[in-house]
């Protein structure tokens, strides 16, 4: 398969990371499931930004999750869990609704499914922009560093690169959970683009042939 391509496929390989090395599925199942269901009916859906309004929230709604595109998923679950206190305060003023989960630690791993998903989908938006292989080459390998940097950032309780995680509190029985899913995350990626390491002197030698 031509290395471009694989960088530019029709399912964003991020979401494939997501899916398969993140977990943390029954929170975006949660999430996705309350947001769709305040907006499903145009009473609940009106009150709902009603409430919003008279709790002068920072945001004047939910969003609504459309399955195919993969990067709402991300402004989905940013934009619940800045409005996480006051879905739960409307969901429950509801009968037969679904409850926002009031576990600390679903919460925690909303926090960090948002910062984790906000950090990918800004790799794949850097893919999708005109540009050549190398410059491709060269976000892929700066964002490997970083998913290094963020797991020895991590390992030591230093949340800089996790702004919902450092908001919300990082419970120190949890912290293995998240170390786990950042080296499954950092492993997985050296596997999928090991074919582009093998072409790093092609690509330099592209990018500045007077070395």
């Amino acid at each position: 398969m031509h290395l471009a391509s694989r960088l530019m496929e029709p399912r964003p390989w991020s979401e494939q990371l997501c899916a398969k090395h993140i977990g943390l599925k029954n929170v975006m199942q949660d999430v996705v499931a309350i947001a769709n269901n305040i907006r499903s009916k145009a009473l609940s859906h009106r009150q709902f930004k009603a409430l919003l309004d008279e709790m002068d929230a920072q945001y004047g709604d939910v969003l609504y999750h459309q399955e195919v595109r993969w990067l709402s998923r991300g402004k989905v679950l940013r934009r619940f869990f800045e409005l996480r206190e006051e879905i739960r305060v409307f969901q429950a003023t509801k009968t037969n609704r679904i409850q926002v989960p009031s576990d600390s630690h679903w919460l925690e791993d909303l926090a960090f499914l948002v910062d984790i998903t906000e950090l990918l989908n800004i790799l794949n938006l850097q893919l999708q922009r005109d540009q050549i292989i190398t410059q491709m080459y060269d976000h892929v390998r700066a964002f490997n560093q970083k998913l290094q940097l963020l797991t020895r950032h991590l390992s030591k309780g230093n949340l800089a690169h996790f702004p919902s995680l450092r908001e919300f509190g990082l419970m120190e029985e949890d912290t293995p959970k998240y170390l786990d899913i950042l080296i499954n995350l950092v492993v997985e990626f050296d596997h999928r683009f090991e074919d582009f390491r093998a072409n790093t002197t092609a690509f330099k030698l592209f990018a500045q042939p007077f070395l």
